[in-house]
Formats: C-alpha cells, structure tokens, sequence
C-alpha cells in the first residue's frame, strides 16, 4: 500500500513474521564424564560440567550431597565448571554436577575425587597426612 499527499511518501510493507518454536526439553548432562579422578595437592584445578536442556539449565555442584558456594578457594562458574584455586587434601570426595531448568532437575553420575600428595619429601611432609602418605 502507498499512500502519498503533498508533503510525505509512505510505504507500508507487510512482511512475514516467522515464530520458531523450541521444543521444551528437561536438562541432561552431556560429554565425558569420569567416575574417577585424581587431582595434585596445592595446584589450581577444574572439572568441567556441559548440559543440555531448554531453557537453558543452571548448573550447581555437590559433594557428599552437600551444595557447594564460592569460597575464596573454590568457585562454581556460570558455565557450570567448578574451580579449585588451589587442591587440598579435604577436597577428596564424590561430586555431582545438577543441571535443572524449569522442566526438572538431573544430576551426573557422581566423580570420585581422590587429592594426590607431590613425591617430593618437602611436600609430603608439610602437605599431606601420615594416613595419607601410606597410600602414595
């Protein structure tokens, strides 16, 4: 349509407007996923946790079924990885990521996290436990 008068033009265009739909879908953890892992005593370290879901899922970590927060040591990212600045000895122990969204929540199979103490006799002495040294 075109109307016109003796100071504007205008044009009035009538365009198609497509609505893609995304289907709903409850969140799933995605990728590989160790059941062991093994971190190094006193080094920053990084699990990574993917999902997939719509909406999007929020991510959260757990060890031995307790929430993990930011600490000044440890921090769950927005991507869903969480960060140890640096490992110690009290960071063994199961871990669950849990990716949930408006449909639901799912959490991973849980990772075994066992600390490894360095060969170095310095270290062992000043960083791991005398239980702990006869494991190494």
């Amino acid at each position: 349509m075109r109307y016109i008068n003796s100071f504007l033009t205008l044009t009035l265009c009538h365009a198609p407007v497509w609505v893609m739909s995304v289907p709903r879908r409850i969140p799933e953890i995605v990728g590989y996923w160790p059941e062991f892992l093994i971190l190094a005593i006193d080094r920053p370290a990084t699990i990574n946790c993917e999902a997939d879901g719509w909406p999007p899922p929020t991510k959260s970590w757990y060890k031995e079924r307790v929430e993990l927060s930011n600490t000044s040591r440890i921090t769950v990212f927005g991507n869903g990885s969480l960060g140890f600045q640096s490992v110690e000895l009290d960071d063994s122990g199961k871990y669950v990521c849990v990716a949930g969204n408006s449909l639901g929540v799912r959490g991973s199979l849980p990772i075994n996290v066992t600390v490894a103490c360095w060969y170095s006799a310095q270290r062992l002495i000043n960083h791991c436990s005398f239980s702990s040294l006869n494991n190494v």
